[in-house]
């Protein structure tokens, strides 16, 4: 099987910039940090408790402050504990209790250094409330702050992968995903949906995740294709094949029984949305018929690869769930092709899939007839 690699274009270095400056390697733990009889206290002492909440307010007086080196400090020292990976849960949720409160203002900071500085901390936390902090960021108008945001739910669920002992419910876990879900089918700025996206995938490298975050993100990715009606510009095109290759993978690499059956549905419907948009983007001639070696075949290449990344999964779907699919006919080549008479033929083999009758319209999916295409 082809994989085609999605490459999702810089739109803004100063986002990258600022995210890279906040993701430096924090130092190691000093004299005086919170030791490990306390980060690994399996109860917390009211006098652990108060120790917490001064070890708190002593690293965090610069955050909020001018200087990029003493936001930096007071950000590596109270990273510090939640890098133990035997620290254990009351004491995660203890020192989240001590923190939340002081980070969670300044994520809203006008000063884009501090936002983005307190997001970090936030998605190293890892519990409900942190969460909840991560999302309301989310609705930020700066994308800065918004790629950060997403890349602090990345975080909290490789956080969670890591721990002993899960510090949010699988019930939070899910509301965390449809809420990225939501952020995502509305998000306008490529690099932020992508990061969202990333942090989808993150979620469902988690068997305990793995159901609710394919079906938050396919049905994300569903509705951003149904909204085209036309050629996408790359960069969101690029968005489409970044979510297609990771669910294809998941879908891959997984046996019949191993993912709810609303899931596995989840995901033929995105595959076939994805394969009615390059349709659209075909029969519009919004994409345009271009020489390989031309700048304008770019566009074929990538849609060409997003329609073939569309119909594995529509059969990897078809296999989990106990039924015989098709062979592959690998659709999206005759896009590649970039002739007329190629792009009629894409046309038709699309409606094999997605058209009325097609592939999808039949069990085990049954989806209307006009559920994808419209006639």
């Amino acid at each position: 099987m082809r994989t085609f690699t999605a490459r999702i274009p810089l739109l803004s270095w100063r986002v990258i910039a600022l995210s890279c400056a906040c993701l430096a390697p924090v130092a190691p733990a000093q004299p005086g940090d919170l030791g490990e009889t306390i980060r690994r206290a399996p109860a917390v002492t009211p006098d652990q408790t108060q120790a917490i909440a001064d070890y708190v307010r002593r690293n965090s007086t610069n955050l909020g402050g001018d200087d990029p080196l003493l936001i930096r400090r007071d950000r590596a020292a109270l990273l510090s504990p939640l890098l133990d990976s035997a620290a254990t849960v009351p004491f995660r949720l203890e020192y989240a209790r001590a923190l939340l409160p002081v980070v969670e203002p300044l994520t809203s900071h006008e000063n884009e250094i501090v936002a983005i500085n307190a997001l970090v901390i936030t998605g190293e936390i890892a519990t409900a409330q942190s969460v909840d902090v991560v999302m309301r960021a989310m609705a930020s108008s700066r994308a800065s702050v918004r790629y950060q945001a997403a890349y602090a739910i990345r975080r909290t669920f490789e956080t969670l992968a890591a721990l002993p002992a899960p510090t949010i419910r699988e019930d939070q876990a899910a509301d965390a995903l449809r809420r990225s879900a939501g952020r995502l089918t509305a998000e306008e700025d490529a690099l932020v949906a992508d990061a969202l996206t990333l942090a989808m995938l993150e979620a469902g490298k988690r068997a305990e995740y793995r159901s609710a975050a394919l079906g938050a993100l396919c049905g994300a990715v569903s509705a951003r294709a149904k909204s085209l009606s036309a050629a996408a510009p790359e960069e969101g095109v690029q968005v489409l094949m970044r979510a297609a290759v990771g669910v294809r993978d998941v879908l891959a690499g997984a046996r019949t029984g191993q993912l709810s059956a609303e899931a596995v549905r989840l995901s033929a419907e995105m595959g076939g949305n994805i394969i009615a948009y390059c349709a659209r983007a075909v029969q519009s001639r919004s994409l345009p018929l271009a020489e390989r070696g031309k700048p304008e075949f770019a566009a074929r290449e990538s849609h060409s690869a997003l329609a073939t990344t569309g119909e594995n999964i529509v059969l990897l779907a078809v296999q989990l769930q106990g039924a015989t699919p098709p062979a592959a006919r690998r659709i999206g080549e005759r896009v590649r092709s970039s002739t007329q008479t190629a792009d009629a033929g894409f046309v038709e083999d699309a409606r094999s899939i997605v058209g009325r009758g097609g592939l999808l319209t039949r069990e085990p999916f049954r989806f209307a007839d006009t559920h994808f295409m419209g006639n």
